[in-house]
């Protein structure tokens, strides 16, 4: 007989998920969120759900200009696309540094806070910019973000490969996790292109990049922090890896597959793995923050994000008919769930510690396009 009761359990998870999303997170996030006098977003909400005034960083206007787009593929009914023009306006705008890309922060106030540019960022405009121009029907979107990594690609190339890791972070150590972000962004505009040739390309070469640079292929694990010649950090440094990195990782090479690109989803499933057997907390049913190669515990905190990526994992297993990915989708959603208990409705906490207690602090915009993302990963296999 077919099992139904897998099907069943993703089409309630997913109906739980999109009920939080349209009726309690994105009325907040689209409302407290915005600036009310200066553009764009901000970056914090506070214990009562009001914005909170200070820096703003770049790539948060990035974020929410995706979460907005996504919001619209989803079927929410609120004017997404104003709100996605809201954070463009700021990135394209002021965000622009006068040497190529964009600085890392803005005052309260829409003025540059903070010149120093970062790949991080960069990846994340990109990004942003390929996933809004199909939506919003803006093709020029869609040529910045492939010029943008032109100019990259030309300008911040670094021996013996990669590139400048920009200004904000010191180097060493050299670090995965913008090339992560750079991945995806090329991967959106693979998508967002229908596929072109070149497109394609520049993603595969990413991905190629990754596989024989950042992973341990013997361990089956990702190193987060790198020597400048990408030998491993030295001390404990070098063995740390975080599993919601495993988990976005293995994700982005089964969406890499997914639009044309070479199949890497044999590596995706041995870090997913990595990930899921050394890196959830039996207590408290969470993806935590940090353990070293070889499984050794590291920073048992738990924070938002890891859970978002665990869930997106999950989904691409399960695409790829594993039944451990089917089967740690509900719980993969239940350990992102306790992050939604912060009031007012649709706010956010962020960090949770062994104890199970929250860090009581203020609510990050930044994380709605963790959510939102995993959301829409969600509906896609369920």
């Amino acid at each position: 007989m077919p099992d139904t009761q897998a099907p069943t359990a993703l089409r309630s998870t997913l109906a739980q998920a999109q009920d939080w999303l349209f009726h309690q997170a994105l009325p907040l996030w689209f409302s407290a969120g915005r600036h009310p006098a200066h553009g764009g977003y901000v970056d914090l909400l506070d214990d009562a759900g009001q914005p909170l005034r200070g820096p703003r960083r770049s790539f948060v206007q990035a974020r929410m200009a995706y979460t907005a787009v996504e919001a619209g593929r989803l079927g929410w009914d609120g004017p997404w696309r104003e709100h996605a023009e809201a954070g463009l306006a700021l990135l394209r705008g002021v965000c622009r540094h006068p040497q190529g890309g964009v600085v890392h922060r803005l005052t309260d106030d829409a003025q540059v806070d903070r010149a120093d540019r970062d790949l991080y960022d960069q990846a994340f405009t990109a990004f942003a910019l390929a996933e809004c121009s199909g939506p919003l029907n803006r093709p020029e979107l869609l040529d910045e973000a492939r010029a943008m990594l032109e100019w990259l690609e030309r300008d911040w190339a670094r021996p013996p490969s990669g590139l400048w890791e920009g200004e904000l972070l010191p180097q060493p150590p050299r670090r995965q996790n913008p090339y992560m972000h750079l991945l995806e962004a090329t991967v959106a505009i693979a998508r967002a292109s229908g596929g072109a040739a070149p497109d394609i390309a520049r993603a595969n070469r990413w991905a190629a990049f990754a596989r024989d640079t950042l992973f341990d292929l013997e361990a089956g694990a990702l190193p987060e922090y790198f020597a400048m010649d990408w030998s491993p950090a030295p001390g404990e440094e070098g063995l740390i890896t975080e599993p919601g990195h495993q988990f976005e990782w293995a994700w982005l090479l089964c969406r890499l597959k997914d639009v044309g690109g070479d199949d890497h989803t044999a590596l995706a499933q041995r870090i997913w793995r990595h990930g899921l057997r050394h890196g959830i907390c039996a207590t408290r049913g969470v993806a935590v923050d940090s353990v070293l190669l070889d499984g050794t515990p590291h920073s048992a905190k738990a924070r938002l994000w890891p859970q978002t990526e665990r869930l997106k994992a999950a989904a691409a297993m399960h695409a790829l008919g594993l039944a451990e990915g089917t089967a740690d989708i509900p719980a993969a959603f239940a350990g992102l769930k306790l992050y939604f208990a912060k009031p007012p409705l649709g706010s956010l906490y962020d960090r949770l510690l062994p104890d199970g207690s929250f860090v009581a602090e203020p609510a990050r915009s930044s994380s709605m396009y963790h959510i939102i993302c995993a959301i829409a990963e969600l509906r896609r296999v369920a």
